[in-house]
């Protein structure tokens, strides 16, 4: 590493300047409106989900017999709370003329007339959409959205448009109308905590710089590849992904930023502080960008989509901005020299006072760890409870940004019209099965309120069973009631293929597969991230602790998040177990590894109050700056990105205040030599009151 710091410093022009030359062109070139744009957030399921291999076999065997099969409906509603009344008709019969007039071309096949709710609240129009036309697409449901929305309605009237195009269309609005917004509470707040650290103009400028660059270059090679390699990338990656990279690049600038004034404060000439503190923090710094790389990159192994495009932008954006803050970051520092710090110059400064604080609550830690480990985990256990326990909701509708057209469509239509379409499955069975069997079968089931005429198909090898279930599409209940039609089907049939389609069915699927994928990812990204902090410390012991650490904090986050919300979008565990691990690894691997290289040098004891007081102030700083970063994201529309923020930014908190300064090395210090134990080859040790023991 110090040969690498040396040719670094050596050749910090032409690095510079090869990086703001490849950046530009990379920006200049990049697709960002194809990358991001053409991408909607439905999530669909692997192609072996069952639900879906039902809808295979009903395109594939019902296409002669059934063509209205190439059409599908949404739903325009308009809701008078006081009742509807002649001025609400007349503005439905308005909305249906402005569509059948303005959509003429779009695939627009039929406009129904407005049929009244039971409750005498709600008017529907069914729209019938040519799903041939490509027209019928998004292009056609934001015309139509456009024009619901430009006619005016009775005092107290809300109309809605229930559309899967519009909802996509609403969410990534929901996303994009508040990232300015996000991200410059995001920049302020790294900017406050720069400012607070070094207190110095280029102490903030050459980070955000530096920042700026790596997350540009980021974003432009996602883009590049999304359009041009197999890459998943998703809508709301602009979003996401800028976040990310701001706090994982601060944290990157300040552990190298920091090491470097305390090599000053030593007295060491500035280029020589400069390469040690490369040489000495190059490590850790790669060890935390490759526990987010490998966190987030083995979501790509997911069956969900959302997953697979996610994760991987992060990894290589993350992975970007590692090369970033490696080269360009110390070669700028290089480039300025002192006056990095000016006004405040940390070589004319003794650095005890700044350590005071840190070291009192190093101390503490050193004399009375296992009261300080009781206590810390007391505290957290509870929380992490509620969190094991928390419930997860798999409501499409919630996820929708409040307000929005889509929302009150969808929303209104289960309020008013709960028998339209959402709650209607299909059974279907291959090969035939005897019709009176099957609709024996399915009444059975309690919750299957009504069994509809049978369908054959065109070549004669599949039938399809309509079926009604009474409890909300997509409830638990509901997908329970599709498992128990499906047991019922294959008891009467004794063989074939049983398979449903619905609503109720793919969330069902939906949910199968999150669990799949929870577990898959939480398996890989534990044993990824503890592999990389075996390595890194040379030690077996110290990763089991570390990632338990960070699994309790992350439960708590999870059952704060619960108490805040009530429940859980699907997504939000595994986001925050992917982003709180591995952004949490972080802090830890700067303290274990200075934990280390103290103990190597004064013991334990001693050695845990040094590594505690040295790291304090840094790791304080990267914690503020990574909940502000994510905290910003908060102001967003959309339920489940506020909740991942929630996550996130409570959770770094508790790893910053209470995990990482007080239970972790409590935790070290209890086990003393032990945390050092590496049984693989000559070169293992522990160590022990300030020196290498062999172990034997």
């Amino acid at each position: 590493m110090e040969a690498f710091a040396r040719l670094v410093i050596r050749f910090r022009w032409p690095i510079l300047a090869i990086w703001l030359i490849v950046v530009a062109v990379l920006v200049v070139t990049a697709p960002f409106g194809p990358a991001f744009s053409e991408h909607g957030n439905t999530n669909p399921l692997p192609s072996s989900a069952p639900s879906l291999q039902a809808q295979q076999l009903l395109a594939k065997h019902f296409r002669a017999t059934q063509p209205q099969a190439a059409t599908f409906t949404d739903y325009v509603i308009l809701v008078d709370p006081h009742g509807i009344r002649s001025d609400d008709e007349a503005a439905a019969v308005q909305i249906g003329s402005d569509l059948r007039g303005g959509l003429s071309s779009t695939g627009l096949v039929d406009v129904g007339s407005p049929l009244h709710s039971q409750d005498g609240k709600a008017l529907m129009l069914v729209l019938t959409w040519d799903g041939t036309v490509a027209g019928s697409g998004q292009d056609g449901h934001r015309q139509a959205a456009a024009i619901i929305e430009r006619v005016h309605l009775p005092a107290g009237a809300t109309a809605g448009y229930a559309s899967g195009s519009v909802a996509n269309d609403d969410i990534n609005r929901g996303i994009d109308e508040r990232l300015p917004i996000s991200l410059a509470l995001a920049v302020v707040a790294v900017i406050l905590v720069l400012a607070v650290i070094f207190r110095s103009v280029l102490g903030v400028i050459a980070p955000l710089l530096s920042i700026g660059i790596g997350s540009a270059a980021g974003m432009a090679i996602i883009a590049h590849a999304g359009v041009h390699t197999p890459l998943l990338t998703a809508s709301f990656t602009p979003q996401l992904v800028p976040v990310v990279t701001l706090g994982a690049g601060t944290n990157y600038s300040l552990f190298l930023m920091s090491r470097y004034r305390e090599e000053l404060e030593r007295g060491i000439p500035h280029r020589d502080a400069l390469v040690i503190a490369l040489t000495r923090i190059g490590s850790a710094i790669s060890a935390s960008a490759l526990t987010v790389i490998v966190a987030t990159g083995v979501m790509a192994f997911a069956g969900l989509d959302l997953f697979r495009s996610v994760g991987p932008n992060v990894a290589v954006a993350i992975a970007v901005m590692l090369l970033c803050g490696m080269t360009f970051m110390p070669a700028l520092m290089a480039v300025v020299g002192p006056a990095m710090w000016w006004p405040a110059h940390p070589e004319r400064h003794a650095g005890a006072s700044r350590l005071r604080f840190w070291m009192a609550a190093g101390r503490l830690v050193a004399n009375r760890p296992a009261v300080i480990a009781v206590v810390t985990v007391v505290l957290l256990v509870p929380f992490a409870v509620l969190g094991i326990r928390s419930q997860i909701t798999f409501d499409f509708v919630g996820i929708l940004p409040t307000g929005s057209l889509s929302a009150k469509g969808y929303q209104a239509l289960e309020a008013h019209f709960p028998e339209t379409g959402l709650d209607h499955e299909l059974l279907v069975v291959s090969p035939t099965a005897p019709e009176t069997e099957l609709a024996a079968a399915l009444k059975r089931v309690p919750s299957v309120t009504s069994v509809g005429s049978p369908l054959p198909g065109s070549d004669g090898q599949v039938i399809a069973l309509p079926f009604s279930i009474a409890t909300p599409a997509g409830s638990t209940a509901s997908m329970q009631a599709v498992a128990d039609v499906t047991a019922q089907a294959r008891h009467a049939l004794a063989g074939g293929t049983v398979l449903v389609a619905g609503r109720s069915a793919f969330e069902r699927d939906q949910r199968s597969q999150l669990g799949s994928d929870l577990r898959l990812i939480i398996l890989l990204a534990s044993v990824g991230i503890g592999l990389i902090l075996a390595l890194l410390i040379r030690s077996v012991t110290s990763p089991v602790y570390l990632l338990a650490t960070i699994g309790l904090s992350t439960l708590s986050a999870i059952g704060v998040c619960q108490l805040v919300y009530g429940h859980l979008e699907y997504t939000t565990p595994i986001f925050a177990f992917v982003f709180l691990v591995a952004l949490g690894e972080d802090f830890n691997i700067l303290l274990i590894t200075r934990l280390r290289e103290e103990v190597g040098r004064l013991g334990h004891g001693e050695g845990t109050v040094m590594a505690v007081a040295t790291t304090g102030r840094t790791l304080s700083g990267c914690g503020l700056v990574m909940a502000g970063t994510f905290g910003a994201l908060l102001t967003a529309r959309i339920s489940v990105v506020q909740q991942v923020a929630l996550v996130v930014a409570f959770g770094v908190l508790l790893d910053t205040f209470l995990v990482r300064p007080l239970l972790v090395p409590s935790i070290a210090e209890m086990l003393g030599r032990w945390n050092w134990v590496w049984p693989f080859g000559p070169s293992g040790r522990r160590l022990d009151a300030g020196k290498e023991v062999v172990l034997r």
